[in-house]
């Protein structure tokens, strides 16, 4: 008699369902305290602030990837998602390079990318030169 595999697709649903829900209301404290101690640097009116103490003191226990995962267009048209990373990186928590808040992806990203680029051709011009140019290489290659 055949084994139904129900039972197990069943149980592996609901763990997985499980993890999800956990995942998705993680940083639910963080969304709080931040927003009870940084609103007024991270909102949407008014220029760039340094963050006070109690903001950055609200930074450092912070899941900040996953606060930013909420920063949903609905919630950016009050939140400033640029904002967000600079308070972050005024409290000594910056955004990894790739990182995406909200709705812009952390332009330090793009800059160091480019600039390892850049540096990347040039070393590799500067060997292509040497190899081409250099006597001694040419000799010793013959």
């Amino acid at each position: 008699m055949a084994k139904s595999n129900t039972p197990i697709i069943l149980l592996v649903l609901v763990v997985a369902t499980m993890l999800v829900a956990t995942n998705a209301s993680g940083c639910d404290n963080d969304i709080n305290s931040l927003k009870e101690t940084c609103l007024q640097f991270v909102g949407v009116d008014g220029p760039k602030l340094k963050p006070d103490q109690n903001c950055c003191n609200a930074i450092q226990r912070a899941d900040i990837p996953c606060v930013c995962t909420y920063l949903t267009p609905e919630v950016e048209k009050v939140i400033s998602a640029d904002k967000v990373v600079y308070v972050a990186q005024q409290c000594g928590r910056p955004l990894k390079p790739g990182s995406k808040c909200g709705s812009m992806v952390h332009f330090l990203i793009f800059v160091s990318f480019l600039i390892k680029e850049v540096k990347f051709r040039i070393i590799r011009k500067k060997i292509s030169n040497k190899h081409t140019t250099n006597p001694k290489l040419v000799h010793l290659s013959n």
